[in-house]
């Protein structure tokens, strides 16, 4: 069974994009944590998300979160922005791995890109089906009544073979 746990971490980079109402979001998997926790905190800029990721999927941990720009701000000057993680299996089933978490609720910056404040950590196992399977995020700004949902395909082979991303 997919192992999967929801967690706060600050982080993110390219992937699939959209904009609702001058919302602007973007959904990034990364596979190296190590790597991208040192870019982060030592002033790296340009996130490498592609070069790190292994050729099996299996047992290999990876985080999913999201950047966003442009949140519009509440009578209280803040925004409301709240994002739900899930994973679409090959088999139609979608499971929940967490919903309405807190992805910006502090003040918008002008031109700046936020990073979420939760990001959910994921991983196949060797039990799981072969396939294609989907990471959404669904974000929401409450504020501006403005939804964008993103996808990540990723194929999951069987034990042996390679595994890839599709864009």
């Amino acid at each position: 069974m997919l192992a999967v746990l929801a967690t706060s971490l600050a982080a993110a980079s390219p992937a699939s994009a959209r904009t609702a109402r001058h919302l602007h979001a973007r959904l990034y998997l990364f596979f190296d944590q190590d790597r991208l926790a040192d870019e982060l905190f030592n002033g790296g800029y340009f996130l490498r998300e592609a070069e790190n990721r292994p050729d099996q999927l299996r047992d290999a941990p990876f985080l999913a979160t999201v950047t966003l720009a442009n949140c519009k701000a509440g009578a209280d000057g803040r925004c409301n922005v709240t994002v739900d993680y899930a994973l679409l299996g090959p088999d139609g089933v979608t499971k929940i791995i967490s919903q309405n978490c807190p992805l910006w609720t502090g003040t918008p910056h002008k031109g700046a890109v936020m990073m979420a404040a939760t990001s959910a950590h994921l991983q196949f196992e060797a039990t799981d089906r072969a396939g294609a399977y989907v990471v959404r995020a669904t974000v929401r700004d409450n504020v501006a009544q403005a939804e964008i949902v993103l996808d990540r395909r990723l194929t999951l082979e069987e034990p042996g073979g390679s595994s890839g991303e599709e864009q």
